[in-house]
């Protein structure tokens, strides 16, 4: 099997739908579709039950994304891992765009550009006239190679990474237990495992809209520890 395509979700369920729509209506098919719950509590349990993929629910003690994620890393069977966070809703093409792209200790940085709102229903062509803004990382995935630390460039709600190479480094980091730099964290050591990072603008996807949260001091002391202790 050529890709995972690992969905992250709490309380998103009209998002997760969407997502799944859009991955279902892909023209790229050598792919499974894993969703890690991370307690959700408005039906997204059920709604799952009715559905034929993998699904993996924990119980809601506090932010536990790392741990949530890992569940489908353990769980995974395709070749490459994509990881997708329920806020973004993949583009038509985004599967045969990573599909292009990737290879063996590579790992791929997609993208997500902001929309406003969540749509009634899916259809690739009536969101790409709603972007309201490019994601913001585009000029540093342009200019990568000269990047000091390209770990930094990667954005966890769209990334393909070589499956074998994240079990290797054992996953998410799951002493990450606030928002934010955990994805950066888990790109560090693949940067240290010999993997090199590419962009990939065409593999986007829609990025709900919201307000922006801060990143917790004790995140970013992870973060920083981590690099340290690598001399990077």
């Amino acid at each position: 099997m050529r890709f995972t395509c690992n969905i992250a979700t709490y309380n998103q369920l009209p998002i997760l739908k969407l997502i799944l729509s859009a991955l279902e209506n892909q023209p790229f098919k050598d792919f499974e579709i894993i969703v890690c719950d991370d307690g959700s509590s408005d039906g997204t349990k059920e709604f799952m039950a009715t559905k034929p993929y993998k699904y993996f629910w924990q119980e809601d003690i506090g932010f536990r994304l790392a741990k949530s994620k890992n569940n489908g890393i353990r769980a995974a069977e395709g070749d490459y891992f994509i990881s997708l966070e329920a806020d973004v809703i993949p583009n038509k093409n985004m599967l045969l765009e990573y599909n292009m792209w990737a290879k063996p200790d590579t790992v791929i940085y997609g993208v997500r550009h902001d929309i406003e709102g969540i749509p009634d229903t899916y259809d690739s062509e009536v969101l790409d006239t709603r972007i309201v803004s490019r994601d913001f990382r585009m000029d540093d995935l342009r200019n990568i190679a000269n990047i000091v630390k390209p770990w930094r460039a990667c954005s966890g709600c769209n990334f393909l990474i070589p499956t074998s190479k994240l079990k290797e480094i054992g996953g998410w980091n799951e002493n990450f237990k606030h928002y934010g730099v955990d994805d950066y964290e888990v790109c560090l050591r693949l940067y240290n495992a010999g993997c090199k990072f590419v962009p990939c603008t065409g593999a986007y996807g829609y990025h709900i809209k919201h307000e922006l949260r801060g990143t917790i001091d004790e995140n970013v002391k992870l973060l920083e520890e981590a690099e340290r202790k690598l001399g990077l």
